[in-house]
Order: C-alpha cells, then sequence, then structure tokens
C-alpha cells in the first residue's frame, strides 16, 4: 500500500501543471480473438476506453491497414503501410493526468506520416490506466508489441518512441527487457525519479507559501479551492507568452525561484513561464 506521502506526490504530479496555469474498430481489420479473453477485452474497472476509427493514409498511392481494439484492458491502434519493411514502431505516450478516460494516439510531431513513407509499421497502447504509473506504460506496450506478432506477424525489428512520460517508460523498458527492443528515441524523458517529485512537491508548497495558502497535505479539493485561489493571488491565471505579464510580485518571485530551482537562468525561462507552466514544471 502506498504511504500517505507517496499518494501526496502523485496528487500533487497532477496539478503542479493546472497550477502553472466506445472503442472505435476499423472495419477492414476486426478484433482479434486475442482481444476477447475474460476480463482482457474490457477496461479495468473504474475505467472507459475512447478509440474513434482512425482514417488509413495513403501511403505511395495504397492505403495503410488500421487495426484498432482493446488488448489486456487497455486501447490500441496499429497501422501498417501496404509496402511494409518488417519493421514495427511502438509509440509510449505521456503523462495523461488522473482522468479516467483511455485513449491511445498515434505518433505526434508527423512521426506517423514519416514512418509510414519509410515504411514502418506504428502501433500505440493506451496501457490499463492513467497517472503517473510508468509500469503500466512498460507493460502495455510490451504486451501490444507481443499481440501485434500473433495478430499481424513478427517484425523484424521492433523499436519504442515516446515523449515526456513515455520517455521514462522507454527507459524503464530497456532495463526492464534488454534485447527485446532494437532500438530507442526516448524525447525529453522524465527521468528524474525522485528528485523530480521533490520539485513538484517544492513547487507547490512554495505556491502556497507565497499565495498564503496553506494546503498539504493536499486536500480533495485541492484543484478545484486552493489552486485557484493561489492563481488568483500569484497572477497566474490566464498569461500567455505574447500578452501582458499578469504575475503579482509574489508570482514574479516563485518564478524565479522555479528557474533557480531547475538549472538557473537561461534563454527563454521568462516566455515559458509566460505560456502557463513554468520553465520546467511540465506534465509529463
Amino acid at each position: 500500500m502506498l504511504s500517505t506521502s507517496v499518494r501526496t506526490l502523485r496528487r500533487l504530479v497532477a496539478v503542479t501543471a493546472t497550477l502553472t496555469l466506445a472503442v472505435g474498430l476499423v472495419g477492414a481489420a476486426p478484433a482479434a480473438a486475442a482481444d476477447r479473453v475474460p476480463g482482457g477485452g474490457q477496461p479495468l474497472p473504474g475505467y472507459t476506453i475512447e478509440n474513434p476509427p482512425l482514417a488509413p493514409l495513403v501511403v505511395g498511392g495504397k492505403p495503410t491497414t488500421v487495426r484498432q481494439g482493446v488488448h489486456r484492458h487497455a486501447g490500441y491502434i496499429i497501422e501498417v503501410p501496404a509496402r511494409w519493411n518488417g519493421d514495427l514502431v511502438l509509440w509510449a505516450h505521456g503523462y495523461r493526468g488522473q482522468g479516467t478516460v483511455l485513449s491511445p494516439e498515434p505518433p505526434g510531431f508527423g512521426l506517423r506520416q514519416r514512418l509510414l513513407e519509410q515504411g514502418y509499421a506504428w502501433a500505440s497502447s493506451s496501457y490499463d490506466r492513467n497517472g503517473f504509473d510508468i509500469r503500466s506504460g512498460v507493460l502495455g506496450t510490451k504486451d501490444l508489441a507481443d499481440h501485434f506478432g500473433r495478430t499481424v506477424r513478427r517484425p523484424h525489428r521492433a523499436y519504442i518512441a515516446g515523449v515526456s512520460m513515455g520517455g521514462y517508460i522507454i527507459g524503464r523498458s530497456l532495463e526492464e527487457y534488454p534485447g527485446y527492443y532494437d532500438g530507442a528515441l526516448p524525447m525529453c524523458g522524465v527521468l528524474g525519479d525522485q528528485t523530480l517529485l521533490d520539485f513538484y512537491l517544492d513547487y507547490n508548497l512554495v505556491a502556497q507559501a507565497l499565495a498564503g495558502v496553506p494546503a498539504y497535505p493536499t486536500p480533495a479539493d485541492y484543484l478545484s479551492n486552493a489552486v485557484p485561489r493561489i492563481q488568483a493571488t500569484l497572477g497566474l491565471a490566464g498569461l500567455t507568452p505574447t500578452g501582458p505579464d499578469t504575475t503579482t510580485d509574489r508570482g514574479k518571485q516563485l518564478r524565479a525561484i522555479t528557474v533557480n530551482r531547475s538549472g538557473g537562468p537561461r534563454p527563454g525561462a521568462d516566455a515559458r513561464s509566460r505560456s502557463g507552466r513554468t520553465s520546467s514544471s511540465r506534465s509529463a
């Protein structure tokens, strides 16, 4: 059982970004029998899965094949180009907050199109739960890679890529399953472990102290009660990179402390803080 302090830290991870501020199946590829094993084809209790049909792309004049379904309590998407080179890229998504809706996503930043054009298949899992749960991401991604091998074909090589918490999942995946993946691309991976959680805790406690809103351990209504009052007192709500700087003197003090705690002054720190988040208090 998690200690009170660990549960509190996880809750603070979920709200830090705020402070600084069903299943669709593509008809051509029905869910495989493996998706219908007892219990595995449904989300865990308390969760729902949103996986609307993803339209295939046309690559080299031919449409891709898209498969979608539920496997081991997680939604998934698989896409294979007509001229498949035999290699597979697993996409590990980032932090989704504490919500109860699970949703897989295509590779971001134009990578979906790029991968398919170069002949790679890709697959993405929603994981079986949200939150800062690295284990769920590691297991969900590997389960999907195995499922791909059973339902499509075993790939020649399997790679794994992802951003933010997805980068963390990649690091742990390589440790847990050495040799399973042939290559990895962790982007902006959240690999600080306890140091990162300490930073989030420090940020929240400093914001509370500057705003005069004591709220630790974090109460159940932290987001709906304490956070709006902290934002109003420090002038954090509604900040934009190009708009006026609405932060109060104490809000500017929070910004300076955050910059120093996250590595010191550097280009872009001020603009980043005015986007609604501090320069490094990002959601994972």
